[in-house]
């Protein structure tokens, strides 16, 4: 491949990255608390972290 091509595209790549980065950081504190106590960030499910149950405290020692 040509490499300003290569170039090209790795900046795209690191620019979606940042984007990426940006939008969970601006909503990673929206949890849909009223619909079942989920907590979204980076597609993991923090159920026990918000009902403050023992695994929780588990999985944080």
């Amino acid at each position: 491949m040509d490499l300003r091509l290569i170039q090209f595209l790795s900046e795209c790549r690191d620019e979606e990255h940042e984007a990426i980065d940006r939008w969970f950081h601006a909503f990673q504190p929206i949890s849909m608390t009223m619909a079942g106590a989920i907590s979204f960030a980076r597609d993991t499910t923090r159920l026990a972290e918000l009902l403050g149950t023992t695994e929780s405290a588990a999985h944080n020692a």
